[in-house]
């Protein structure tokens, strides 16, 4: 999904942190209007390249959580984009966000 080159919208998760309704209901719209693939990821978990997504990709760590979400849009071969606070709350802000990138 990172080197594919088509849009992928990721969610930080893990086994304590669940999709938020926003990502989910973003997805469920997107799914039929758009190419954007949409996914989670344990931000702090190996990658096969043994780094963690933060170090892989030269992030800096963020606490996510269900009611803190992070995510991430990777597309176009591109470094992933950090989904800004004021959109990943919120489908419809999401989903047009998204849209200029895929």
């Amino acid at each position: 999904m990172f080197f594919g080159g088509e849009p992928w919208m990721l969610q930080c998760a893990n086994e304590n942190v669940t999709i938020s309704e926003a990502f989910l209901t973003a997805s469920k719209r997107m799914s039929v209007t758009s190419n954007v693939k949409f996914g989670t990821l344990d931000c702090d978990g190996k990658l096969p390249s043994n780094k963690t997504f933060w170090k892989r990709f030269g992030k800096t760590k963020r606490a996510f959580s269900t009611s803190a979400p992070v995510g991430f849009l990777v597309a176009n071969n591109n470094d992933p984009l950090d989904i800004p606070d004021k959109y990943i709350n919120d489908a419809r802000k999401l989903s047009e966000w998204a849209e200029k990138y895929r």
